[in-house]
This record gives C-alpha cells, sequence and structure tokens, in this order.
C-alpha cells in the first residue's frame, strides 16, 4: 500500500525527495480507481487474526483501516474534495504544491506557464 501512496502521491515524493515525474489525474474514474483498491486493500486486512497482533500492530492496522475507508468514502464527495477547486482541503491532494509560475520577460499577455518546481 505504501507503493501505491509514494507512487500518486505529490507530497510524500516531494518530501522524501523523489522526482516528481508526472502529476496525478483529479478525474472521476480516478477518483473510482482509488476506491476500488482501498477496497481491495480493506478486504485483505480482514482477513487478519486481530488477536494475534501486539498491541502497537493494531493501533497501526487500525490506522491504516480508517485511511483506507476515507478513500474508498472519497468517491461519494469527488467534487467537494477535488483540488481544482479553491474549497480543497488537503495539500497532499493539491497540485499547487508542486507548479509555480515561471515568469518570463517575453510574456506579452501577463500569463506565464506552469512549471515544475525543483
Amino acid at each position: 500500500m505504501w507503493e501505491h501512496r509514494l507512487e500518486r502521491s505529490i507530497f510524500w515524493r516531494l518530501k522524501l525527495g523523489y522526482p516528481i515525474e508526472k502529476l496525478p489525474r483529479f478525474t472521476f474514474n480516478q477518483a473510482r480507481t482509488d476506491a476500488e483498491f482501498a477496497g481491495q486493500q480493506l478486504d485483505r486486512l480482514d482477513q487478519l487474526d486481530n488477536a494475534a497482533l501486539s498491541h502497537d500492530q493494531q493501533l497501526s492496522l487500525g490506522l491504516v483501516r480508517w485511511q483506507l475507508e476515507l478513500q474508498r468514502q472519497d468517491l461519494n464527495y469527488f467534487l467537494l474534495t477535488s483540488p481544482i477547486t479553491p474549497y480543497a482541503p488537503s495539500i497532499e491532494r493539491s497540485p499547487r504544491s508542486v507548479l509555480r509560475v515561471k515568469t518570463t520577460s517575453d510574456d506579452t499577455k501577463g500569463c506565464s506557464p506552469l512549471t515544475l518546481s525543483s
């Protein structure tokens, strides 16, 4: 699951110093795919024997379960949590932390191209 998150999360790639090679797709179909992935991972976690885990492992499992449940429910609130709206609550999903405006002297229309920050 960590590899999946690291592959898709701009926030974690920046935080850990990995290059940003592509921007995530902010489409309903991608949100559906992410929700299906979360459901599959929750099904896998349901197969674990909770009693056989240590207290720390049970706490970690609870946190992972909670995050996956939120990801699965995100599909219901796609239009409210989409990062391309000004109402996006999470910087992790926001392209604003990766994109910056590059000003050029030959920019005659007042618009500057967006570039990946380095």
